[in-house]
């Protein structure tokens, strides 16, 4: 046994070298890492120097935080917080640092992991604290083509963002949230209907109705035919083709 090992020892001992330093980029990657979340999160300009230390060192241009990352968990204690406490309102300086350091994806995921009791999401409370800078900063953040998803999700009453604002008359929350889609997706959401079947144009009064009424026509306008079809029509084509049946 004692031969053996003596034998095999030489020819691993070349891969001690590349072991070692495999290790050494990967303790560099996860050090970056949370420095990347410190600077994110405390807005330190100073650590920029540590960072362009360990690139440096390492001869590499280190990747950005991933999910597992110290910066998406900054994010989801920021949803969870604003979320859960009233009085609670993040800096947004560094809530748009982490936002700019997180993908479309895992914004999604951390909106849905941080639901309240209620299953509200952090758009929910913004539309019911008529936080505009808070809805225009989430929805900045994504993509156009992902903007919607956040915006339809629903709590137990089955209230979309827009239904809350809406339901409190807060014409500022409906302008953000309606002012960051396109005439397509505008329509989708002006016609989604909660628990009680309403819309959010119904459940609205005074001002923010005639807002919400005003987007209306302007997307109806706009919008792809092809594009949307309204549930009612749709329903009432698939009588009238049953019954020509």
């Amino acid at each position: 046994m004692l031969l053996w090992t003596q034998k095999s020892l030489p020819k691993f001992s070349y891969f001690i070298p590349y072991c070692l330093r495999t290790l050494e980029v990967c303790v560099s990657i996860l050090v970056e890492n949370i420095i990347y979340a410190y600077f994110l999160c405390m807005r330190d300009t100073r650590v920029t120097y540590l960072i362009n230390l360990l690139r440096v060192h390492n001869h590499i241009v280190c990747p950005a935080p991933s999910f597992f990352s110290v910066t998406a968990l900054c994010l989801k204690d920021m949803m969870r917080e604003y979320v859960r406490r009233s009085e609670y309102h993040p800096d947004m300086e560094k809530l748009r640092g982490v936002l700019s350091r997180v993908t479309d994806e895992q914004k999604l995921n951390i909106l849905q992991q941080t639901k309240s009791e209620r299953h509200r999401t952090a758009l929910h409370e913004a539309a019911d604290r008529d936080d505009a800078e808070m809805i225009t900063t989430i929805l900045s953040s994504l993509k156009s083509s992902n903007r919607l998803k956040p915006q339809m999700m629903s709590d137990r009453r089955m209230l979309t963002p827009l239904h809350t604002a809406a339901q409190k008359g807060h014409t500022e929350s409906v302008k953000a949230i309606l002012g960051s889609l396109t005439a397509d997706q505008q329509m989708q959401l002006l016609t989604e209907e909660d628990g009680d079947y309403k819309t959010p144009v119904e459940m609205a009064s005074g001002e923010t109705a005639d807002v919400l009424s005003e987007y209306k026509n302007k997307a109806k306008e706009k919008a792809d035919p092809g594009e949307f079809i309204p549930l009612n029509s749709h329903v009432m084509s698939c009588h009238v083709m049953y019954i020509l049946d």
